[in-house]
């Protein structure tokens, strides 16, 4: 599992080009909504008592720093 900072990263960036496809181009702010509403989804789905809750939760916090 990727670190909680480098896995905001990758969202993040992830969304922000859609893995580099010349046809596609979101800005960073956008991108940043994107993750975070994929996130509140995954946050939705898993019981807060999860180690995922928690890791997800923290990937949150750091796209909100990014």
């Amino acid at each position: 599992m990727l670190t909680v900072k480098n896995k905001a990263e990758k969202l993040v960036l992830s969304m922000h080009g859609i893995e580099n496809d010349p046809d596609y181009y979101m800005s960073i702010d956008n991108a940043k909504k994107c993750a975070l509403v994929a996130i509140d989804e995954i946050l939705g789905m898993v019981d807060e008592e999860s180690l995922y809750f928690d890791y997800w939760s923290e990937v949150k916090e750091e796209i909100q720093k990014f």
